[in-house]
Protein backbone atom coordinates (compact mmCIF):
# COMPACT_ATOMS: atom_id res chain seq x y z
CA UNK A 1 0.00 0.00 0.00
CA UNK A 2 1.08 3.22 -0.87
CA UNK A 3 0.78 6.14 1.84
CA UNK A 4 -1.83 9.23 0.87
CA UNK A 5 -1.01 12.34 2.98
CA UNK A 6 -4.03 14.67 2.86
CA UNK A 7 -2.88 18.12 4.51
CA UNK A 8 -5.79 21.06 4.75
CA UNK A 9 -4.62 24.42 5.72
CA UNK A 10 -5.38 28.25 4.90
CA UNK A 11 -3.40 28.16 2.00
CA UNK A 12 -1.28 25.86 -0.27
CA UNK A 13 2.21 27.10 0.56
CA UNK A 14 0.91 26.55 4.15
CA UNK A 15 -0.57 22.95 3.27
CA UNK A 16 2.98 21.90 1.59
CA UNK A 17 4.95 23.22 4.39
CA UNK A 18 2.95 21.17 6.61
CA UNK A 19 3.82 18.34 4.32
CA UNK A 20 7.28 18.85 4.23
CA UNK A 21 7.30 19.42 7.88
CA UNK A 22 5.59 15.90 8.73
CA UNK A 23 8.02 13.95 6.02
CA UNK A 24 11.29 15.31 6.24
CA UNK A 25 10.96 15.97 2.79
CA UNK A 26 10.66 18.23 -0.12
CA UNK A 27 7.85 19.05 -2.06
CA UNK A 28 9.44 17.72 -5.56
CA UNK A 29 9.59 14.44 -3.60
CA UNK A 30 5.99 13.87 -4.19
CA UNK A 31 3.41 13.51 -6.55
CA UNK A 32 0.52 15.56 -5.24
CA UNK A 33 -2.49 17.99 -6.27
CA UNK A 34 -3.88 20.84 -4.99
CA UNK A 35 -7.69 22.16 -4.61
CA UNK A 36 -10.33 24.63 -2.61
CA UNK A 37 -12.62 23.30 -0.28
CA UNK A 38 -15.57 25.19 1.99
CA UNK A 39 -15.86 23.99 5.33
CA UNK A 40 -18.33 24.85 7.52
CA UNK A 41 -22.58 25.37 7.33
CA UNK A 42 -23.35 28.51 8.18
CA UNK A 43 -20.35 30.50 8.20
CA UNK A 44 -18.02 28.69 5.56
CA UNK A 45 -14.40 28.87 4.83
CA UNK A 46 -12.45 27.84 2.16
CA UNK A 47 -9.52 25.61 2.93
CA UNK A 48 -6.85 24.43 0.95
CA UNK A 49 -6.24 20.32 0.43
CA UNK A 50 -3.12 19.18 -0.64
CA UNK A 51 -2.89 15.56 -1.26
CA UNK A 52 0.24 13.29 -1.78
CA UNK A 53 2.34 10.61 -2.45
CA UNK A 54 5.85 9.65 -2.18
CA UNK A 55 7.58 9.24 -5.43
CA UNK A 56 9.87 6.55 -3.52
CA UNK A 57 6.74 4.63 -2.25
CA UNK A 58 5.35 4.64 -6.00
CA UNK A 59 8.74 3.36 -7.57
CA UNK A 60 8.98 0.66 -5.03
CA UNK A 61 5.29 -0.22 -5.71
CA UNK A 62 6.12 -0.62 -9.30
CA UNK A 63 9.33 -2.80 -9.10
CA UNK A 64 7.14 -4.88 -6.82
CA UNK A 65 4.36 -4.79 -9.17
CA UNK A 66 6.56 -6.20 -11.89
CA UNK A 67 8.15 -9.22 -8.87
CA UNK A 68 4.27 -10.46 -8.53
CA UNK A 69 4.37 -10.34 -12.43
CA UNK A 70 7.15 -12.38 -12.80
CA UNK A 71 6.31 -14.90 -9.99
CA UNK A 72 3.16 -15.32 -11.25
CA UNK A 73 3.70 -15.50 -15.18
CA UNK A 74 7.37 -18.10 -14.24
CA UNK A 75 9.02 -15.64 -16.53
CA UNK A 76 12.21 -13.82 -15.58
CA UNK A 77 12.03 -9.88 -15.28
CA UNK A 78 13.74 -7.62 -14.38
CA UNK A 79 12.41 -3.43 -14.09
CA UNK A 80 14.79 -0.22 -14.02
CA UNK A 81 12.26 2.35 -13.10
CA UNK A 82 13.52 6.31 -13.61
CA UNK A 83 11.11 9.55 -12.85
CA UNK A 84 11.99 12.04 -14.66
CA UNK A 85 10.06 15.51 -15.69
CA UNK A 86 7.03 13.65 -13.72
CA UNK A 87 7.08 10.64 -16.08
CA UNK A 88 8.00 7.13 -14.90
CA UNK A 89 10.21 5.24 -17.59
CA UNK A 90 10.46 1.42 -16.79
CA UNK A 91 12.59 -1.01 -18.84
CA UNK A 92 12.06 -4.15 -18.72
CA UNK A 93 14.85 -7.27 -19.15
CA UNK A 94 13.28 -10.40 -19.49
CA UNK A 95 14.24 -13.79 -20.69
CA UNK A 96 10.92 -14.23 -22.67
CA UNK A 97 10.75 -10.69 -24.64
CA UNK A 98 8.06 -11.56 -27.17
CA UNK A 99 5.89 -12.71 -24.74
CA UNK A 100 5.81 -9.91 -22.68
CA UNK A 101 5.77 -7.60 -25.84
CA UNK A 102 3.29 -9.46 -27.80
CA UNK A 103 2.24 -8.99 -31.16
CA UNK A 104 2.01 -5.56 -32.28
CA UNK A 105 3.03 -4.17 -28.48
CA UNK A 106 -0.42 -5.84 -27.23
CA UNK A 107 0.93 -7.23 -23.90
CA UNK A 108 3.10 -4.87 -23.34
CA UNK A 109 0.47 -1.97 -23.62
CA UNK A 110 -1.92 -4.23 -21.56
CA UNK A 111 1.12 -4.54 -18.74
CA UNK A 112 1.21 -0.80 -18.82
CA UNK A 113 -2.53 0.19 -18.72
CA UNK A 114 -2.90 -2.46 -15.81
CA UNK A 115 0.04 -1.20 -13.87
CA UNK A 116 -1.80 2.83 -14.51
CA UNK A 117 -4.96 1.35 -13.29
CA UNK A 118 -3.31 -0.43 -10.09
CA UNK A 119 -1.31 3.61 -9.33
CA UNK A 120 -4.23 4.96 -9.85
CA UNK A 121 -6.16 3.45 -7.32
CA UNK A 122 -3.48 3.46 -5.20
CA UNK A 123 -2.68 6.87 -4.96
CA UNK A 124 -5.83 8.64 -6.48
CA UNK A 125 -3.45 10.99 -8.60
CA UNK A 126 -2.94 10.65 -12.74
CA UNK A 127 0.82 9.60 -12.77
CA UNK A 128 2.27 9.48 -16.20
CA UNK A 129 3.72 5.95 -16.94
CA UNK A 130 5.57 4.37 -19.83
CA UNK A 131 7.09 0.71 -19.80
CA UNK A 132 9.07 -0.66 -22.70
CA UNK A 133 11.09 -4.05 -23.31
CA UNK A 134 13.85 -5.08 -25.58
CA UNK A 135 13.62 -0.82 -26.60
CA UNK A 136 10.03 -1.92 -28.75
CA UNK A 137 8.62 1.41 -28.25
CA UNK A 138 11.83 3.46 -28.73
CA UNK A 139 12.57 1.71 -32.30
CA UNK A 140 8.32 1.90 -33.01
CA UNK A 141 8.56 5.26 -32.61
CA UNK A 142 11.57 5.46 -34.89
CA UNK A 143 9.62 3.89 -37.67
CA UNK A 144 6.39 6.19 -36.63
CA UNK A 145 8.93 9.64 -36.62
CA UNK A 146 9.71 8.57 -40.30
CA UNK A 147 6.48 7.91 -41.29
CA UNK A 148 4.88 10.99 -39.79
CA UNK A 149 7.83 13.05 -41.33
CA UNK A 150 6.61 11.50 -45.12
CA UNK A 151 3.19 12.19 -44.50
CA UNK A 152 4.15 16.24 -43.31
CA UNK A 153 5.97 16.78 -46.38
CA UNK A 154 2.94 15.41 -48.79
CA UNK A 155 1.20 18.16 -46.66
CA UNK A 156 3.42 20.61 -47.06
CA UNK A 157 2.87 19.88 -51.06
CA UNK A 158 -0.48 19.11 -51.57
CA UNK A 159 -1.70 21.84 -48.72
CA UNK A 160 -3.93 19.00 -47.84
CA UNK A 161 -5.38 17.32 -44.43
CA UNK A 162 -4.39 14.46 -43.65
CA UNK A 163 -5.95 12.36 -40.47
CA UNK A 164 -3.69 9.52 -39.09
CA UNK A 165 -4.72 5.78 -38.37
CA UNK A 166 -5.89 5.42 -34.24
CA UNK A 167 -2.79 5.46 -31.93
CA UNK A 168 -2.74 5.16 -28.32
CA UNK A 169 -2.22 8.84 -26.29
CA UNK A 170 1.71 8.13 -26.14
CA UNK A 171 2.33 7.79 -29.76
CA UNK A 172 -0.57 11.02 -30.12
CA UNK A 173 1.94 13.58 -27.99
CA UNK A 174 4.93 11.91 -29.87
CA UNK A 175 3.40 12.94 -33.20
CA UNK A 176 2.00 16.23 -31.60
CA UNK A 177 5.58 16.94 -30.54
CA UNK A 178 6.54 16.37 -34.44
CA UNK A 179 4.05 18.43 -35.66
CA UNK A 180 4.91 21.50 -33.59
CA UNK A 181 8.16 21.87 -34.93
CA UNK A 182 6.71 23.34 -38.57
CA UNK A 183 5.50 26.77 -38.28
CA UNK A 184 2.90 26.05 -40.92
CA UNK A 185 1.14 22.67 -39.74
CA UNK A 186 -1.19 22.17 -36.73
CA UNK A 187 -2.95 18.47 -35.15
CA UNK A 188 -5.46 17.83 -33.42
CA UNK A 189 -7.01 14.92 -31.95
CA UNK A 190 -10.46 12.94 -32.10
CA UNK A 191 -12.76 10.19 -31.75
CA UNK A 192 -12.64 8.33 -28.45
CA UNK A 193 -11.13 5.41 -26.69
CA UNK A 194 -9.40 3.39 -28.92
CA UNK A 195 -10.17 5.13 -31.55
CA UNK A 196 -9.15 8.49 -30.67
CA UNK A 197 -6.82 9.87 -33.96
CA UNK A 198 -4.91 12.73 -35.15
CA UNK A 199 -5.40 14.67 -38.21
CA UNK A 200 -2.45 17.18 -39.58
CA UNK A 201 -3.74 20.50 -40.76
CA UNK A 202 -1.85 22.86 -42.99
CA UNK A 203 -1.86 26.60 -42.11
CA UNK A 204 -1.31 29.39 -44.51
CA UNK A 205 1.27 32.18 -42.90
Amino acid sequence: MIKKYNLVEKTKEEAINELEKQTGKKIEDFYYKDYEIEIGTILKKKKHTVEAVSKEEVIKFIKDFFNHLAYFSNINIKSEVKEKDEIISVILVSNNNPVLIGKDGKNLNAIQTILRTSLTNQTNQNIKVNVDAANYKNKKLKYLERDIKNIIKEIQNTKESATLDPMNSFERRFVHSIVSEYENLSSESSGAGKERKITIKYEEK
